[in-house]
């Protein structure tokens, strides 16, 4: 009897399926477990890599500012002074590796960040299911290139400035001045 009405039964428009809540459920299970595992291959990829930017300019204008210093006394230090400013706490631990292995963290929480307020930006409302998936594509996208390898491997800030501004994005969508100012001043 219940196979009869089933097949009885109007078929769901495709708008009102992927409203459903299980089918939500499942894309953003398929876009969280996609973005989990390539941050796992990222950070186990980075963590063996050089760290040059981290090594020879970031963590030398940390211990320049840690000890009262300038950071642009370290030769080829072009970069903000807030980097070297967050690092001098962190300057001084050893091996220096351990703070460069907690700088690709940071890094790729930075990443997942960018992605989290670009999908929040681009979210519709009365369309559930588009956050997951642009969250979902856009982790493939950001994770999954050579470019965020060589951030990585090289232990730039590229993946913090861009959620800083994908934090301004996200508040120029929801109008929310203050969210905008705040990403546009840390990037």
């Amino acid at each position: 009897m219940s196979s009869s009405r089933r097949r009885d039964a109007p078929a769901l428009p495709p708008a009102q399926l992927l409203g459903r809540p299980r089918v939500i459920v499942s894309l953003w299970a398929l876009s969280l477990v996609a973005a989990a595992s390539l941050v796992a291959v990222r950070y186990r990829d980075a963590t063996n890599s050089l760290w040059y930017d981290y090594q020879w300019y970031f963590l030398p204008a940390a211990k320049r500012v840690a000890a009262g210093g300038s950071p642009y006394e370290v030769p080829g230090y072009v970069y903000s002074p807030v980097v070297a400013w967050v690092l001098a706490p962190m300057s001084l631990w050893e091996p220096w590796q351990q703070v460069a292995q907690l700088w690709t963290a940071i890094s790729l929480g930075s990443a997942l960040a960018a992605i989290a307020f670009t999908a929040a930006a681009l979210s519709v409302k009365g369309q559930p299911w588009l956050t997951p998936v642009v969250f979902g594509v856009g982790a493939v996208t950001l994770l999954y290139n050579w470019p965020t390898t060589l951030v990585l491997w090289l232990g730039q800030t590229d993946l913090m400035v861009f959620a800083a501004l994908s934090l301004a994005a996200w508040g120029a969508a929801r109008k929310r001045p203050a969210r905008t100012g705040m990403g546009l001043a840390a990037a």
